[in-house]
């Protein structure tokens, strides 16, 4: 039975997460922090995101000197 509900799409970049950008950056951190992740892709499949969007908040927190 279809009820002719689309689910909704899925962000590609950050800004269309719909959460500020600091605090997307600030859980990323703290999940990598607590969980010990190692690769984009554990991160992703944690934070239920695109492994792209994972790269642009570690992106962001390198430039920012908050992540090595």
């Amino acid at each position: 039975m279809s009820l002719g509900v689309q689910p909704p799409v899925a962000p590609i970049k950050a800004a269309d997460v719909g959460l500020n950008i600091t605090a997307q950056r600030d859980l990323l951190i703290k999940t990598l922090f607590r969980m010990n992740l190692q690769t984009i892709s554990e991160i992703a499949k944690v934070c239920c995101v695109s492994p792209t969007i994972v790269d642009e908040l570690i992106m962001l927190g390198r430039d920012q000197n908050l992540i090595k």
